[in-house]
This record gives structure tokens, sequence and C-alpha cells, in this order.
């Protein structure tokens, strides 16, 4: 699956930090340097030093390094805005990018979770 020059388009008008528009462009394009995207280069993906180094039985592709690895879940949990990766059905980089653009029902809804779980008295959730 290939992403529409309709979605390209939305993600480079989405107002979000243009060094995230590049890297989401770089997951969605296959361009993230990883230790898979090596392996598949070179043909021997499986080989074990071509695997997450942590899990030694995952090949590091963008999504899991971003996602699913125990150390981004981790990142992710504990940044400022702790977001639950685990939680978003994503399996493939095109996803990734996809939710990006649709995601904004779900971070209201995270957002307002983590206000409420930390007793914030006010809190602004501003949407386009």
């Amino acid at each position: 699956m290939q992403i529409s020059k309709e979605t390209w388009e939305k993600l480079w008008k989405c107002k979000i930090q243009d060094r995230l528009k590049l890297m989401l462009w770089k997951v969605g394009a296959g361009a993230l340097k990883t230790r898979g995207g090596l392996g598949r280069i070179l043909q021997c993906e499986e080989s074990e030093e071509f695997l997450c180094p942590l899990r030694r039985n995952v090949v590091e592709d963008s999504i899991h390094l971003l996602v699913h690895c125990d150390v981004a879940g981790q990142a992710w949990r504990e940044s400022m805005w702790p977001i639950q990766m685990d939680r978003i059905p994503l399996s493939s980089p095109i996803s990734l990018v996809l939710w990006t653009l649709v995601g904004e029902a779900f971070a209201m809804a995270e957002a307002a979770t983590l206000a409420k779980k930390r007793k914030w008295t006010r809190v602004i959730l501003e949407s386009d």
C-alpha cells in the first residue's frame, strides 16, 4: 500500500513541527534508517545483526523502533504527555502516518484522561 498524493499534502499542511513532518515522511516513505531496512537491502533481514538489540528476536523496522520496542514504549509513557502507544492499532509505517493525520480525536481523549488523572482544574483543549 502506498500513501496517496492527497495524504502527503495533508501531512505537509498539518500544523505540527516541520521536523516531525519530515520524520513522518521518512517513516511513510520507508526512508527511516533502521537495522531491518539495511537487512532488507542486503537481503539478510533475519540475520542477528539486523534484529532489535534489546529483544534479539524482532526485526528492527520503523514501527518496532518507534512504537513496539520496550524502550520506545517507556519513552512515550514517561513523556510530558504520556501516550500508551500499545493502545493504538499500528501495523505498518503507513498506518503511523495515517494515524497522525486522523489521530486528533484520540489525542484529545488522551489529554482529557491525563487531565482528569492529574486532577487539573483548568484545561483547554483546542481543535481545528
